[in-house]
């Protein structure tokens, strides 16, 4: 994953809000115990990825990472 790529509208303890490679992704989790609830969305709108990650307590980080390798845009497949 490039991160020079990713764009943050808002980002904080427990949730992401940003773009990458046009596409919108949502990131959030109640309690830092707790498992990513991850939505990319493609610029037509069609859901890329929806659903929870099985990795929990993982760092936010981690979880942008899955949601563009879950989504395919990473430049590895992307292509």
């Amino acid at each position: 994953m490039d991160w020079s790529k990713l764009i943050t509208h808002d980002r904080d303890e427990h949730s992401f809000s940003g773009e990458y490679r046009d596409h919108e992704i949502e990131i959030e989790r109640e309690d830092a115990d707790d498992r990513w609830y991850i939505i990319v969305t493609a610029p037509c709108g069609m859901l890329d990825y929806d659903g929870w990650w099985w990795n929990q307590g993982a760092p936010l980080d981690e979880a942008i990472a899955e949601a563009v390798r879950g989504a395919m845009i990473d430049e590895e497949t992307a292509e």
